[in-house]
């Protein structure tokens, strides 16, 4: 939701390239290390 008069308030801007590219970018490997935790955990219970 954007609200042009809450910039003035807190002080923001917006996004450039970079910073959107951060975002979408970080999260991608935390996922794939999260998944193959789960997925360890899951082989390690089946092996006991």
């Amino acid at each position: 939701m954007y609200q042009p008069f809450l910039q003035e308030i807190f002080n923001t801007g917006p996004l450039n390239v970079a910073e959107w590219v951060f975002l979408f970018c970080i999260p991608i490997p935390l996922f794939l290390l999260e998944e193959a935790r789960k997925w360890a955990a899951r082989k390690i219970s089946k092996n006991n």
